[in-house]
């Protein structure tokens, strides 16, 4: 067997018939794997012996011919020199399978065609709704060695243990791109990519080696017009991609073309970042008393999105705090990593008011420059208490902390600033929830006390919001029945 064609074989691969006592191979010619069976006897009529032989990958083309000669001696006698009793050269026609896309995009292995990417500010623009002209996506096409999917134009995936069939040829990679995409030949990966401005695609023959996957990558960047959604939703942007066998010649074989769909799907994710957190040490289940007190911890930090390679900073001018219904503010903090910013902006942040709302128009204020307490470190960043609390708590829908200017935090890192804002229920929706309760007493049954937590810019735009929820249950008992011996 040609060792340019397959792959070594082992005594094991042979089944011997009637006579047959052993097998040998033979490696030690330069071209070819020797199987050598030994009979002891020849029984008359027809005895089949299964050979197995197994085809390197990429070592023939689809219907390329081979031949396996076979030949019969007498003991004793020299293959190299002496004349068989016997022969054959029978030949063989490969089946190959064409390269392309397995799936399409809503398959459950359409991640081999779909590249998905978080950006930040420093990859959109101004008002972060548009990919920015100087942000750079590294892409890849895709090829699979398969049999033809008539369905969907691409190739299906080959079961595991037959082996890919893959064709020995090169193959052609043809990709239409995106009208808001820009081609720079000087950007990484795309030195040996030829594009063609008429059709606004990018062709590349790859030679595939014994590559079972090919994905052979490429940079684009974006004219300005490119829309980015914000996460947790995605942009998909789709680009058509084609794939040909190349023959030896250099022509297409157009019996093997593919076509299928790659996908760029791209979230932006804001660098600032906010969380509202109930505090304490008891998770979300508060108890059913009147007056407890609920410490909400309201942070803002630049945490978003990917950890920059350069200095980056985000601005914001409020941060807000808005319970389920009408709640009394019986205590408030500023708490600040002073860290996190430079000397100008930490002074800033005594420059404030904090005022409260019922619809969210018309503000009242609560208090002015609250000064920030500073802390070093995260556990008492998240401490359950606050500096100020009110004998006379006001009552409002919704609270904010308005700082006289732009605060800019300067350090991309966790836990910035934070106002703890402390509030109770109102007599009447505690009450309200008490009552419900104990309707369902013999139920397992709760209320939800859910709080938005929001940042904002001057113009009052939302930049963020996190939630935080707490839940009032009825009392309940557990037992556990154990039965011993």
């Amino acid at each position: 067997m040609d060792k340019s064609i397959f792959a070594p074989p082992a005594a094991s691969d042979v089944t011997l018939a009637s006579g047959a006592t052993s097998v040998n191979i033979i490696n030690s010619d330069p071209n070819y794997y020797i199987i050598k069976i030994n009979y002891s006897r020849l029984d008359t009529g027809y005895a089949a012996v299964p050979v197995k032989a197994t085809l390197k990958n990429s070592a023939v083309q689809n219907g390329e011919t081979f031949h396996i000669p076979v030949k019969l001696f007498e003991a004793g006698k020299n293959p190299a020199t002496d004349a068989p009793l016997a022969s054959s050269n029978d030949q063989f026609v490969a089946k190959a399978y064409p390269v392309g896309i397995t799936s399409p995009d809503t398959s459950a292995v359409a991640n081999n065609n779909r590249k998905s990417e978080y950006v930040s500010d420093e990859a959109t623009n101004a008002t972060h709704d548009r990919l920015s002209t100087d942000f750079v996506s590294t892409l890849s096409g895709f090829g699979y060695s398969g049999p033809a999917n008539t369905a969907n134009g691409g190739v299906s995936l080959v079961p595991a243990g037959t082996g890919a069939g893959m064709d020995k040829r090169k193959v052609q990679f043809k990709i239409t791109l995106p009208t808001t995409a820009v081609w720079d030949p000087s950007l990484p990966n795309n030195s040996d990519w030829t594009y063609n401005s008429t059709d606004r695609t990018i062709t590349q023959t790859v030679d595939r080696g014994l590559a079972t996957i090919m994905q052979p990558p490429f940079s684009l960047k974006w004219d300005g017009n490119q829309p980015v959604t914000l996460a947790n939703t995605w942009t998909k942007i789709t680009m058509q991609q084609v794939t040909t066998l190349v023959n030896d010649d250099g022509t297409l074989d157009a019996s093997t073309r593919r076509s299928g769909e790659i996908y760029y799907h791209v979230s932006y994710v804001r660098r600032i970042r906010i969380r509202k957190t109930l505090l304490g040490d008891k998770g979300n289940l508060v108890p059913r008393d009147a007056d407890y007190k609920y410490n909400y911890l309201v942070s803002v930090d630049q945490f978003g999105g990917t950890r920059p390679q350069t200095a980056s900073s985000v601005k914001f001018r409020m941060i807000e705090d808005e319970p389920q219904a009408r709640s009394l503010l019986t205590g408030y903090e500023l708490r600040v990593r002073p860290e996190r910013f430079t000397a100008t902006e930490l002074a800033k942040l005594s420059h404030n008011k904090l005022v409260g709302s019922d619809n969210g128009t018309t503000w009242t204020t609560i208090a002015t420059n609250i000064t920030p307490v500073q802390v070093s470190n995260a556990t008492d960043y998240r401490a359950n208490s606050v500096a100020t609390t009110l004998t006379t708590p006001p009552e409002y829908r919704y609270f904010r902390l308005v700082f006289d200017d732009d605060i800019t935090i300067s350090q991309f890192e966790e836990d910035a600033v934070g106002l703890i804002v402390q509030t109770q229920l109102t007599p009447a929706t505690h009450t309200a929830y008490i009552n419900d309760l104990n309707a369902h007493v013999n139920d397992v049954y709760w209320k939800l006390v859910r709080n938005f937590g929001r940042v904002r810019d001057a113009a009052g735009q939302e930049l963020g919001y996190s939630i935080a929820d707490a839940y009032i249950r009825n009392p309940f008992a557990s037992m556990h029945l154990q039965i011993s011996e």
